[in-house]
Parts: C-alpha cells; sequence; structure tokens
C-alpha cells in the first residue's frame, strides 16, 4: 500500500465522528437503494408466479396447429419449449348440465410445463388408458367420480352443419336462434382415474362454462398424423416473443399477462410501470445521497487541503491526489455498501411479511408472496451504491487538484478579506459582539458558509421532494377508489324477485343473520335536458365531453340515475337532512331529491375529480320517454344534423329474410316530462353507490306517477337490495342460504365489504411505503445537516478556543451559535 493510502487511513481512525456518519450515510443510501431493487424484482417475480400459476407459463399459443409445427419449434434455437396437446375429442359425460354436457380429452405427456396444473388428489397420467379429471366435475356437482375408477367413454366430435365445433363455441342448446348440434361418436375407450386438478381453462382463454371440461391423458399412438391440436411454447427471449412470431411466420396468439411483465407489450407493461416508478424513487436517493455523501467529502477535502499541499509539495501528481479522494471513498464503502444491502434487504423482507396478507388480498394472488434476492439486484445495488459514492467524491477531489502546494500548506484560500466589512447594526444589538463576530467569520470564511447553506437547502428540497412524492402516490391510490357504506348488494333482473314482492323480500332480508339494515331500489338510467343556467362551469364542461349540447342552445343533456326506493329508508334519509316529508311524499306530485357532487375521471388532466354539478337548490330537469311502437323493438338512436332524434325500429318475431325496419322522427313518440326539484345535496345516502352518478331520488310510490302509462319501461327498471351488516361474510351465507330456499340464483349478490378491505389494503400498502421513503429521505437529510454543522465545529476548535481563552462566556458561546443558525436557516 503507497504512503497516500496509508495516510488516508490514518486520518480516517483519527476522526472517527466524521468517518462514522460518512459511513451511515454510505449505509443509509445502500439500504434504501437494495430495499428498492428487491421490491421491484419480488414483486414482479411474485406476479409472474401468480400468472404462471393461474393461466400457465407458455408465451405463445397457436390452436388448431398440427404436430409438424411443434417438431419445426423443437428445433428452433429461440425456442426454450414446446409441447403439443393432441385433441382427441369430446365425450358426453354427466346428466343434468346442458351448459356443460361433455369432457373435452387432450393428450400430451408433460402439460404441466407450460400448463396451469395443479393437482389436488393423486398424480398424472403416466401410460395410456389413465386420465386426470378435473375438480370442478365434483364441486359442480357432475359426477361423483373417485381415485381408481374406471370410466367408460365414447369419444367423438361436435358438428353442427359439417363443422367441427371446440370450446369456443358453447353448446347450440345454450344459444337462441342457432341450429342444433350433433355428436358423432368415433370409438369407445377405457379410462382409470388416477387424479384431480384444478380445471386449466385460463390456458385456453376459456370460462368455466365452456361446452366441456378439460381431462388430461397421455398421447395417443393412433392420433392421425393430419390431425390438429393445442401448441403452447415459450421463447428464450419473452421480450422478443412478438419479433419472433412475425419474422418466423407463426399464427400464435401470446400470454398477454405474462409477457407484460417481460416488457415484450407496450400496452399495460406492468414492468415497464414497476420499474419506472423504482427509476423515480432510485433518483431521488441518488440525488439525497449525492448531497449527504458530498457535503462529507467537501470537508474532509477541505480540512485535509494542508496535507495535500504536503504531498504535492514532496512530488505527488495531480492523479495521485485524485486516487487518494478516491480510496477514501472506496474505503469507508467497503464497510458502508455490504452493510447497507443486507439493513436493506433484512428491512424490505420484513416490510413483505408484515404487509404480505394487505398486498395479496388487493392483488388477488393466488401465490403466497415471498422475498426474491435475485444475484442482478444485489448487483445493481452495489453498483449504483458505489457509483453514488465516486459520484459524491469525485466533485471535490477536483478542487484538492487545483491548489497550488504552497496555497494548500498556507490554507489562504479558505479565507477572504472583505473590502468592506461592516457588519449591520441590528445585529450588534439582537446578538451582541457574537454576532459580530460570526457575521464577520461568514464574510471572511465564504466557501465554508455556501458548502453549509448549500447542504441545508438540499435536505429541505429533498423533504419536500420526498413528501410531495408520497402525498401524489397515496392521492393517486386513493382517488379511484372509494368506500361504499352498504356491506352488501344484490342485483335481480325484473322477474326473479316478484313472488315473494320486494317489500315481503325485504323483511325476509332484515330477519337474515348480522344484517342490520336492509333497503331497496328500482332505478333508470336516463338522458335528460338541464338548463345550462343550472349547471356549475365544471359541470357543464364535463357533460359538454360527455353528451354534447342540445340544438336549443339553452340546455345541455346530462346523464342521470332515476332511484325509486322504499318508503321506510327514504323516510330516514329526509329526516337525517331534516327535510320536510310533505314536499317529497306526495305521490301524485313528486319531488326528487337530487344528489350531487360526483368523482369522475377527467380526460384533459388524467385524474379524478371532484365535480359539482347543479349550480342551484331548485334545478329541473326535462325527460324525455318513448311510447312503445307495437309489434316492433328499438335497435337504435341517432341524430340528424339538426340534433333531432332520429328512432330506427326492427320488427319483433320476424322470420328470415323478413325483417323490416321502421324509422321515425322521435317527435312522433316521445313524451315530455318535467322532473322538479325540492332541494340539492352533496352527501350520498348509504344505499346509493358512487357509480350512479347524478341522481334524483324518489320514494317507491313515485314510480307509477312517472311511468305508470309506460308498463313495459316499468318492467325494465333494474331492482337491487343493499344491506348493512355486523359480520359481512355471515349476512352473505345467510342472504345466499335464503335466496336459494327461493330457487334465486345468488349470483347478484356481491361482498362489498369484501371490496372495501382490498381498497383499504391498497392503501394501507401505499402508504408504508410511501412514509418509508420519505422517512429514510428525511434521515438522509438530517444525517447532512448533523454531519454539515457537527463538522463546522470540528473544523472551527482553534476560533472557539481562542475566543474562550479571552473571555467569551458559554452564554455568549449560544447566542453567536444561535445567531449563525438562524443565518444559515434564513
Amino acid at each position: 500500500m503507497n504512503i497516500q493510502n496509508l495516510v488516508t487511513l490514518r486520518y480516517l481512525k483519527k476522526n472517527k465522528l466524521r468517518t462514522a456518519v460518512t459511513v451511515v450515510g454510505i449505509l443509509l443510501s445502500a439500504a434504501m437503494t437494495a430495499a428498492v431493487f428487491t421490491l421491484a424484482f419480488s414483486l414482479r417475480d411474485w406476479l409472474v408466479a401468480d400468472v404462471t400459476e393461474r393461466i400457465g407459463g407458455w408465451h405463445g399459443r397457436v390452436d388448431g396447429a398440427s404436430p409438424a409445427l411443434c417438431e419445426e419449434l423443437e428445433e428452433n434455437g429461440k425456442v426454450k419449449e414446446a409441447v403439443f396437446l393432441q385433441r382427441l375429442g369430446y365425450a358426453p359425460f354427466g346428466e343434468g348440465n346442458d351448459l356443460r354436457p361433455y369432457l373435452y380429452l387432450l393428450g400430451c405427456d408433460t402439460p404441466e410445463s407450460v400448463l396451469p396444473i395443479t393437482l389436488t388428489e393423486g398424480r398424472m397420467p403416466e401410460k395410456e388408458g389413465e386420465l386426470l379429471l378435473p375438480e370442478s366435475l365434483r364441486e359442480d356437482g357432475v359426477a361423483d367420480v373417485s381415485l381408481g375408477e374406471k370410466l367408460t367413454l365414447t369419444l367423438g366430435l361436435r358438428m353442427r352443419e359439417g363443422e367441427t365445433l371446440w370450446q369456443n363455441i358453447p353448446v347450440s342448446s345454450y344459444i337462441e336462434e342457432e341450429e342444433e348440434e350433433s355428436f358423432a361418436a368415433k370409438e369407445e375407450r377405457e379410462f382409470t382415474v388416477v387424479g384431480f386438478c384444478r380445471e386449466p381453462y385460463r390456458a385456453f382463454d376459456g370460462s368455466p362454462f365452456a361446452p366441456g371440461y378439460i381431462a388430461l391423458t397421455v398421447p395417443s399412438p393412433s392420433f392421425p398424423e393430419s390431425g390438429v391440436g393445442d401448441l403452447f411454447f415459450k421463447v428464450k427471449n419473452p421480450a422478443a416473443f412478438y419479433t419472433f412470431i412475425k419474422k418466423e411466420g407463426i399464427p400464435a396468439q401470446g400470454n398477454t399477462e405474462l409477457l407484460r411483465l417481460t416488457g415484450a407489450m407496450r400496452s399495460g407493461d406492468i414492468r415497464t410501470m414497476l420499474f419506472g416508478l423504482a427509476a423515480v424513487v432510485l433518483l431521488l436517493i441518488f440525488c439525497g445521497s449525492v448531497a449527504l455523501i458530498y457535503s462529507a467529502f467537501a470537508i474532509s477535502v477541505s480540512e485535509r487541503t494542508k496535507q495535500f499541499g504536503l504531498l504535492s509539495s514532496v512530488g505527488a501528481t495531480k492523479r495521485q491526489l485524485r486516487r487518494t479522494v478516491l480510496f477514501e471513498a472506496c474505503a469507508v464503502s467497503v464497510v458502508g455498501i455490504p452493510a447497507g444491502i443486507l439493513c436493506g434487504v433484512v428491512g424490505i423482507g420484513i416490510t413483505l411479511a408484515a404487509l404480505r396478507d394487505k398486498i395479496q388480498g388487493f392483488l388477488a394472488g393466488s401465490v403466497p408472496l415471498s422475498l426474491h434476492i435475485p444475484f442482478l439486484a444485489l448487483l445493481l445495488s452495489a453498483a449504483l451504491s458505489l457509483l453514488t459514492v465516486l459520484v459524491s467524491a469525485w466533485i471535490p477531489s477536483r478542487r484538492a487538484t487545483k491548489i497550488s502546494a504552497v496555497e494548500a500548506i498556507r490554507q489562504n484560500g479558505d479565507l477572504a478579506v472583505p473590502k468592506r466589512n461592516k457588519t449591520p447594526r441590528v445585529i450588534g444589538k439582537l446578538f451582541g459582539l457574537p454576532g459580530l463576530l460570526a457575521d464577520k467569520y461568514f464574510k471572511r470564511s465564504r466557501m465554508k458558509s455556501r458548502a453549509t447553506v448549500f447542504s441545508l437547502t438540499v435536505s429541505i428540497v429533498l423533504f419536500i421532494t420526498a413528501s410531495a412524492f408520497t402525498d401524489y402516490l397515496v392521492e393517486e391510490a386513493s382517488a379511484g377508489l372509494s368506500d361504499v357504506p352498504y356491506d352488501l348488494v344484490l342485483y335481480a333482473s325484473g322477474h326473479e324477485l316478484e313472488s315473494p314482492t320486494p317489500e315481503e323480500w325485504l323483511t325476509l332480508f332484515k330477519a337474515a343473520d348480522s344484517v342490520t339494515g336492509a333497503a331497496y331500489e328500482r332505478i333508470s338510467r336516463e338522458i335528460a335536458a338541464l338548463p345550462k343556467a343550472d349547471l356549475t362551469e365544471e359541470g357543464l364542461r364535463m357533460t359538454e365531453n360527455a353528451f354534447g349540447l342540445a340544438s336549443d342552445g339553452e340546455n345541455a343533456r346530462v346523464g342521470i340515475t332515476l332511484a325509486f326506493v322504499n318508503e321506510e329508508a327514504y323516510a330516514v334519509f329526509l329526516a337525517e337532512r331534516k327535510l320536510d316529508p310533505a314536499d317529497y311524499l306526495d305521490p301524485e306530485a313528486p319531488r326528487a331529491v337530487v344528489v350531487d357532487r360526483l368523482t369522475a375521471y377527467n380526460e384533459g388532466t388524467k385524474r379524478y375529480e371532484t365535480v359539482d354539478y347543479c349550480a342551484g337548490k331548485n334545478p329541473r330537469f326535462f325527460l324525455t320517454i318513448d311510447r312503445d311502437v307495437p309489434g316492433y323493438e328499438l335497435i337504435d338512436v341517432s341524430y340528424d344534423e339538426e340534433d333531432n332524434r332520429i328512432l330506427t325500429y326492427r320488427k319483433e318475431n320476424a322470420g328470415e329474410g323478413e325483417e323490416e325496419i321502421l324509422v321515425l322522427d322521435g317527435k312522433e313518440v316521445e313524451v315530455k316530462r318535467t322532473l322538479d326539484v325540492g332541494t340539492v345535496v352533496t352527501e350520498k345516502p348509504w344505499f346509493l353507490p358512487s357509480t350512479d352518478g347524478l341522481t334524483l331520488l324518489y320514494p317507491l310510490d313515485a314510480e307509477k306517477t312517472l311511468f305508470g302509462e309506460f308498463p313495459d319501461r316499468e318492467k325494465s327498471f333494474a331492482p337491487r337490495f343493499f344491506f348493512l351488516s355486523s359480520d359481512h361474510a355471515a349476512s352473505r351465507e345467510a342472504v345466499g342460504d335464503l335466496l336459494e330456499s327461493y330457487g334465486v340464483a345468488e349470483g347478484g349478490l356481491i361482498d362489498i365489504a369484501e371490496e372495501n378491505e382490498s381498497n383499504r389494503n391498497l392503501i394501507t400498502v401505499v402508504r408504508v411505503f410511501a412514509y418509508g421513503f420519505t422517512a429514510l429521505l428525511s434521515l438522509i437529510a438530517a444525517v447532512n445537516v448533523f454531519s454539515t454543522v457537527t463538522t463546522d465545529v470540528g473544523l472551527r476548535k482553534r476560533d472557539f478556543a481562542m475566543l474562550k481563552s479571552v473571555g467569551m462566556s458559554k452564554r455568549d458561546f449560544s447566542r453567536m451559535r444561535n445567531f449563525e443558525c438562524l443565518f444559515y436557516g434564513a
């Protein structure tokens, strides 16, 4: 080791406090850098594992492919793996399931390498005659099949008008106006059930309602060479997937969810979003770290100026002096960077462990979230941390090489005697002689004073930048999410809840387990005219963007929701807002309560914004209702050049080739309604979804008054029930059982409380990471300030000792330092 490096190490040992502060700064920088890289790679790997679990690890898929194409891809050097699934055909299976009456048999050796095959019982087929069935067969009650059971299946094809039907076409009995399909039997085979799995229908872009349950077996030697199957393949470079299939001319579909995570897709590229956000955070960390570490090295170089002068006087070159400063940077990095990376990885590991359930809750992942520490993440963390330190040290090292040996030894470059060194009187009056001495020090040592002020400025900039960045993150994460006040909602078609009546259903629901409140309403979404004078400026702009203006120029078309609520819930709503029921409960002359203040997405600003539409308390809406045209159904509404409505009808029950179109002017069938408003409120009642937009609330019996002469239209109003619950899971089960007991499907029952928990999980996760990031950047800023101020005191020990020797008391010394702090802060 040369003499310069030995001197540097001795200097670091001598100044232990400053060395420790520098190491702490490097440790914080490396810890934050490692945490960001580890988090980004962990989330990316977890998302990849989740997609692989749900959809499969394949990159491309070719439907209706030949075995020859599979062999061609296997020989292609850019393809990692190719798997061919023989379409062995369909086999009728089970009874009473008109939607999925078949087994869909596929033959493949190792489908689990590309398909999401998750065994729930047993094993994979290993020889011909063994069968792997989906667990959904037993869950749907189609058949009670057990392991080891032998099945005799009749294999064949679904046919319609000479065309072979596959999984993408539902059974014809499920589709109206389609020709009946037939089943063409080919052969009979016997299989032994060796296992059950989760059905991999997602790999085929299918659904749980595809015509056949997917069953797997080994390939069949009797499979014809000209037969078709499904080809799945993985490429070695997923980012170049689309370039590869275009160049090779392969008619493949991509696994879009997986390819988004590899950067192969620009649209919705999750990887770009994830690492782009990480890049912004790393830039802030880099800037903050450079400011902190630069300050430490700048002060070190300033203190070692005489040392550098002595080394220069005995022959040290500029290059050697620069290497001395860089060696000091590497020496402190040897301790700070490994320790920082370790702290960052451990810290993010603990954070992910604490937030695992919340992250999986709002991302709906099926794979447990775990910490992934790829070597690339550690390498990037170490490289960026070392770059930060070297940049921080290189800037002050340039100064060390520009000073001549004589100037460095005399150190007269650090002092500047101003032409006028007069001190303002106000400083003398407020701080006395200590203030005068401090002011003269600032003017004589401008370089050191400016370094301190710069350090403090950077610290404040960092804190404000980090705070603003995290506030934006939380705001954007919260903007598109709404915490709905009700816990459950039931959507139903008009005929499903006719018996019992809605009022009787409401009574039954209120008595269900853990239900603390229930409301019933019927809604219709309409386009109404509203005078521009009754719209706010923001409301008018939003309606112009969404609907355009009416022809007369005085009214704007707005989207509204008419909500007719059961009387009990409506009366409570009026009472809570201290509104006179007599003004709103008259069925002969109903007046609406308008619920305003909407959160809507603004295409101009690309943000969610809260908008008040109504400018006054008593706006009037003008609604146009179309009478039914007997024997015809409405198929289109358009507008002519003068903004008049043109209605297009088609004759009902017309035979093939007999379609008859009727075009009418809207004025021929329309009826005008004026909707009077009693008041406008901005707080939504608990039973009103935030997605309903501008809503006019009425009691339920007002529906007859407004739409009694349009019975068909009244039947089309969508009914829905809202529930409050002390235990949403128990209430969901109780309401579901109640619906099932009356033969009503519970598919329209939605657990909103569970979705709200997911939304809150997202906000919690964003806040933890955002405020943790702010706290760490603030800690860097605090260390920066501490390092700067303590070093300033250390460099002035001789000055302070001299002042104390001539009689400066502790009180005067404190006054001098207080003035300096005020100066720096100002």
